[in-house]
């Protein structure tokens, strides 16, 4: 009963008791390190370790922000998102040149969005997207807007 107890007691617990374990450790293995040295290398130490402590904060200040920032504003390169309006799309089939089976196979795909049935008709199911893969300058950003 008093091991249930106790097990309970540190399944609730577990985090702040790992917090006190750890800043007594953090200052007991110092201060047993620096019981053993001179008292002007202690000083020394103390002196750098106290003088350093503002710019430990600040780093550490900016480094959160920054993870802040990343987190939850969305990223340095987030810019406001605007949907497409189909009416300032003007490209057509007929003006993407070349990539003949690729173009075949886009506008097959865009009959199966305009008509779920035959799409049923054929067995498959509803498309959420495609996947164009090519070297630059291949025209797949005019393909792209062709489907659009």
């Amino acid at each position: 009963m008093l091991w249930a107890k106790i097990r309970l007691f540190l399944q609730r617990h577990w985090v702040p008791i790992a917090i006190a374990a750890g800043v007594v450790v953090a200052i007991l293995i110092p201060a047993w390190y620096m019981s053993g040295m001179e008292e002007s290398v202690r000083r020394y130490i103390v002196g750098i370790n106290v003088a350093s402590l503002p710019w430990g904060i600040l780093q550490t200040l900016v480094f959160v922000g920054f993870l802040y920032l990343l987190q939850y504003g969305g990223g340095f390169a987030q810019f406001k998102k605007s949907k497409v309006d189909a009416t300032q799309v003007h490209v057509r089939f007929a003006d993407v040149i070349g990539l003949t089976e690729a173009k075949r196979e886009a506008w097959e795909m865009v009959q199966l969005i305009k008509d779920r049935a035959a799409l049923k008709r054929v067995g498959g199911k509803i498309l959420h997207g495609m996947l164009m893969i090519g070297p630059p300058g291949c025209g797949k950003t005019m393909l792209a807007k062709a489907i659009a």
